[in-house]
């Protein structure tokens, strides 16, 4: 059971609410499990790429291709092990788990340190801890009294940080191309930086209200002035500082 401990600060789960405890996805109680449908819904209203997209609904129905995707497969049993570590003489096999959360050799925990330091330049809310069940339960997450978009900065971080360990992963793994620690990191503010400055364009092509909407909701979501300062002139710029 992955369970997030999150105090002051409260979060709700498909209409599920607690002060400083809630059970994700894989609670004993079905009733606080947000449905496939919920899931799905949350990925669709993403403001992320396509494929980022993609790898989120392949993690919901299980197609992401590490251990249990391989075991299934007769021929393939030796590719349950990550590659990674095996590299380093290091025997692991690869969960999702491993894959987002332990490894050691995918950049996966300076990743998720860049993660952590941009939220933390966004909000005053505390950075949660990130389990496999907070990881497949985010397209439903939200925040109770959220005024700045926090749930959604939340949802698109964690989305892009799991991409950019997957594709460093794959760099790696299956190009058998060397990887650097930081690269994975460098991968994710590439990510970011992208998106941000996609959203922004798509409003030059909006006018009057609807355009000044969608300026300050960018602004919120992105924290103007702090992690992006975003100009009029020469476009969005991101401090990862």
């Amino acid at each position: 059971m992955h369970t997030l401990l999150l105090s002051p600060d409260h979060i709700h789960l498909d209409s599920f609410y607690c002060s400083y405890e809630y059970t994700i996805y894989q609670g004993l109680n079905h009733n606080i499990r947000p449905t496939n449908g919920k899931l799905l819904k949350g990925v669709r209203a993403l403001r992320v790429p396509p494929c980022l997209k993609d790898h989120l609904r392949c993690l919901l129905i299980g197609r992401i291709k590490c251990r249990t995707f391989w075991d299934k497969i007769p021929g393939c049993t030796e590719r349950v092990m990550c590659l990674l570590c095996r590299k380093k003489n290091i025997n692991v096999l690869e969960s999702k788990q491993h894959m987002w959360l332990e490894c050691e050799n995918n950049g996966q925990e300076l990743a998720w340190e860049t993660t952590k330091n941009t939220w933390q330049k966004t909000t005053d809310r505390n950075w949660p801890n990130i389990t496999a069940g907070l990881i497949r339960g985010v397209p439903a997450l939200s925040f109770k009294h959220d005024f700045s978009k926090d749930a959604e900065r939340l949802r698109i971080l964690i989305t892009v940080t799991i991409w950019a360990i997957w594709k460093s992963r794959n760099k790696s793994a299956i190009t058998n191309q060397d990887v650097a620690p930081s690269e994975t990191s460098e991968i994710l503010k590439e990510l970011i930086s992208d998106i941000v400055r996609k959203n922004w364009n798509v409003m030059h092509f909006m006018e009057g209200i609807r355009r000044s909407d969608r300026q300050h909701e960018l602004c919120a979501l992105w924290a103007n002035k702090r992690l992006v300062d975003f100009n009029l002139k020469t476009g969005p710029n991101v401090d990862f500082s």
